[in-house]
């Protein structure tokens, strides 16, 4: 993908870009006020980029950003959104001292300059999954060498992120090797909900406190006999006929199809199984 991008960017003058341009691994595309920039991150010893998708085929570089000195990415290079009070960070990893690499994102495409989000999560290995906001909050999932996570955030005040409550995998969960995330309002309760890689199931938090305190209340997945693949990809929410649904994607391993699983969020977040389609090969 990055090979493909890389084709296709100019910039001022048609100049070349050295890094962060080179080895892109992650891509985000954010419309706002119909227009797009797409946003991209390399892995370590590189950089963040935005390019400008309003002059026709050519995506041109708006702006860049390296990654500081002595926070390198512990993983591949991804990127996910975060968004509080009107500002945009795209988080770009976990740094060797275990602390989330953020970059903020203006309207018109520019960068801010990194920021350093402590999180808590163990020195020297981890790496971000995916972030949501739910409640006023903003939650990033991950995973490090004491296992997976679930990290709250709230504004600064400063226009900044504050580190809030943390979430661990337990025994009670399904967040050991968190691979998606999203989040959903049902009745009066916000609710996030978490995809395993590792356990092929689906954990179900209420978020029940200003903190971010998030409380499990429900779990569905291979363990409970529900048939989510062995590699589960993604987790989407979706209102129809007055219900909650939750509908994960998942493959086998083995390259032989993959399956959309269904199931239903009530407002207590239990999640019942409702539907599961196997792809036909």
């Amino acid at each position: 993908m990055g090979d493909l991008l890389w084709r296709s960017i100019s910039g001022q003058g048609g100049g070349e870009y050295e890094l962060p341009s080179v080895g892109i691994r992650d891509i985000e595309i954010i419309q706002s006020g119909g227009s797009s920039t797409v946003v991209t991150t390399t892995g370590v010893g590189g950089g963040v980029m935005s390019f400008d998708l309003s002059q026709g085929s050519t995506a041109v570089v708006n702006d860049s950003e390296m990654f500081g000195s002595g926070y390198t990415l512990a993983g591949t290079g991804t990127l996910n959104m975060l968004s509080t009070q009107g500002q945009n960070y795209l988080v770009s990893g976990v740094s060797a001292t275990g602390q989330l690499l953020a970059h903020g994102l203006n309207a018109d495409g520019s960068l801010t300059g990194q920021s350093i989000l402590d999180t808590g999560v163990a020195a020297g290995s981890g790496s971000v999954a995916v972030s949501v906001s739910a409640g006023g909050m903003t939650y990033v999932a991950g995973s490090d060498a004491s296992g997976g996570y679930i990290q709250g955030f709230n504004a600064s005040g400063q226009g900044g992120l504050v580190a809030g409550q943390m979430m661990r995998d337990t025994d009670q969960s399904h967040m050991s090797n968190p691979v998606d995330m999203t989040s959903v309002r049902v009745g009066d309760t916000d609710f996030v909900l978490g995809l395993c890689g590792d356990a092929s199931g689906v954990s179900a938090y209420a978020v029940t406190g200003s903190n971010g305190q998030l409380d499990v209340r429900s779990t569905l997945g291979a363990a409970d006999g529900f048939g989510i693949l062995s590699a589960p990809q993604a987790i989407e929410v979706i209102s129809a006929h007055g219900a909650t649904y939750v509908i994960v994607a998942s493959a086998s391993q083995m390259g032989q199809g993959g399956a959309l699983s269904v199931m239903e969020l009530d407002a207590t977040g239990t999640l019942v199984p409702t539907d599961h389609v196997l792809e036909l090969v």
